[in-house]
């Protein structure tokens, strides 16, 4: 999606409607709906803490599981930014077959519902990190 479809929503306000934060057997915290949402709806439109060529030394903290891949303005510059999702953003859980998806926008995270979801449903989403390279390379703890 293009940031011309999404600034003008995201100028107006950020979301967090609709969702809780409640225990998620198995998982501890989740998100969940508290009313259906239709599928690509927005769940959450929230700010975000950009970080900037410092990747490497936080994906081996605990905030490597809270981190969003980050947009790079720099095209001859590999991808070096993070972003730490504020809000619900790196509350919500994975599933394989996740029922939404994120999306990043320079300092936003947005959740989006990628199939229909009903009230009481956990979002979950798929974190996008290949968990074998991880383990490899000693990024994840």
């Amino acid at each position: 999606m293009s940031d011309k479809k999404v600034k003008p929503f995201i100028k107006s306000k950020f979301v967090i409607k609709g969702v809780e934060v409640r225990f998620s057997k198995g998982k501890g915290r989740g998100v969940f709906a508290i009313k259906p949402f239709k599928k690509n709806e927005i769940i959450e439109c929230s700010p975000a803490i950009v970080i900037k060529h410092n990747k490497n030394l936080l994906c081996h903290t605990e905030l490597s599981h809270y981190l969003f891949e980050g947009e790079s303005n720099d095209h001859n510059d590999s991808n070096d930014t993070v972003l730490i999702g504020l809000g619900y953003t790196s509350i919500y859980n994975y599933a394989p077959e996740p029922n939404a998806d994120f999306e990043t926008h320079t300092d936003l995270v947005i959740i989006r519902a990628t199939k229909d979801i009903d009230g009481g449903e956990e979002i979950t989403v798929d974190y996008g990190w290949d968990i074998d390279t991880l383990y490899e390379t000693g990024i994840y703890l």
